[in-house]
């Protein structure tokens, strides 16, 4: 035993470090866990949107078909009134060009309805996300 204290001095710091050592590796093991919850909480979040995404293009599909399947019928109406009743054809005619203007900006309309659901959405689910 050259130096007692050399023996001493690396044993309490061996004791020190290992403590340190369990101490900084729960901390990491820890924020590990939050990231991949974190990480797991956007994908789900990234589903969701995409799923929401997938709906409304069906949902705008099925709109888009049933205002070309009105637009149709009503120009074949317009068609059997100006062959039947000329008269009241010019009336008609401008009756469905309004129905047509109202029809587009209804499509419009829920387009950009829809994109700022998407984006509150978003913005929602993010903030809840780093709440978290």
């Amino acid at each position: 035993m050259e130096n007692p204290a050399e023996e001493i001095i690396p044993a309490q710091n061996n004791g020190a470090n290992g403590e340190g050592g369990d101490q900084n590796d729960e901390f990491e093991n820890g924020l590990r866990e939050t990231i991949e919850k974190k990480e797991e909480q956007i994908l789900k979040m990234e589903a969701s949107v995409f799923q929401l995404a997938n709906y409304y293009f069906v949902f705008s599909g099925v709109i888009l078909t049933y205002k070309e399947t009105l637009d149709q019928l009503d120009d074949r109406t317009l068609i059997l009134y100006q062959r039947l009743h000329p008269r009241r054809y010019r009336t008609m005619y401008r009756e469905h060009r309004k129905k047509k203007v109202r029809r587009k900006a209804i499509m419009v309309l829920s387009m950009i309805l829809f994109l700022i659901f998407t984006a509150l959405n978003l913005q929602v689910a993010t903030r809840i996300i780093l709440c978290t």
